[in-house]
């Protein structure tokens, strides 16, 4: 005897059996590539060929900058890519720039690279090598005063060591 549940149940399969109505296959869904949670992400050439290849779609969420590589035709994003979403900054050539923002959703910049970029990383590169010049500088002080002072007390504690002979005679020689 069935319950009431189960009778629905069996009378929605006769349905589905009477309309000849086709389920589609779970070994036929591709299962999309997620990439997640990341700090940096590089979209490479091979990256999105191998996923094209697989029948796969490549999402990306959750990233704070994401930078696709120069070799990258259109075709090739269309046919890879699914989306992008919740993105700080997305960087692209060019040619990929409306094809990428089709496919981005909460993305605060989508920009080409330029060589600002690379000025940016030379400024950084500059500001820590000042900033390690001025360490070595204060390091080489504070060991240039240990120093002196160390060498202070030994050659004090020597003099006290080796003190001078006693003065046993201190008038004139004649």
């Amino acid at each position: 005897m069935l319950t009431e549940e189960g009778k629905k149940a069996l009378a929605i399969i006769k349905s589905i059996e009477d309309k000849n109505i086709v389920l589609p296959e779970v070994n036929n869904v591709q299962i999309p590539v997620i990439l997640q949670y990341l700090d940096e992400l590089e979209v490479t050439k091979g990256m999105l060929e191998k996923i094209r290849n697989e029948v796969r779609k490549l999402i990306i969420k959750d990233v704070n900058e994401v930078r696709f590589d120069e070799d990258i035709d259109v075709k090739l994003i269309e046919d890879a890519l699914e989306s992008i979403y919740n993105v700080s900054k997305i960087i692209c050539p060019p040619q990929l720039l409306e094809v990428v923002s089709k496919k981005s959703k909460s993305v605060k910049s989508l920009v080409k690279p330029e060589s600002g970029d690379i000025d940016e990383l030379e400024e950084e590169v500059e500001r820590i090598e000042d900033s390690v010049d001025r360490l070595l500088g204060n390091i080489s002080n504070f060991l240039g005063g240990l120093a002196s002072d160390l060498a202070g007390k030994v050659i004090g504690n020597l003099v006290n060591v080796f003190p001078s002979p006693p003065t046993v005679y201190d008038g004139p020689l004649t």
